[in-house]
């Protein structure tokens, strides 16, 4: 359960027919955009901030 949370792009693959799980995920540690969303909506709304 711990890994949905802190981990970032978790697939738990579970296979009912073998009663087992294939998990994956692309980083150990939580990445900013897992939560946050793109980067590049950061990016866009500081744009829009500066030039107003």
């Amino acid at each position: 359960m711990c890994a949905y949370c802190h981990s970032t792009n978790v697939k738990k693959n579970f296979d009912l027919k073998s009663n087992s799980y294939n998990t994956t995920f692309s980083e150990v540690n939580v990445g900013c955009e897992s939560c946050h969303g793109p980067a590049s909506n950061h990016i866009n709304w500081l744009k829009n901030r500066i030039t107003q």
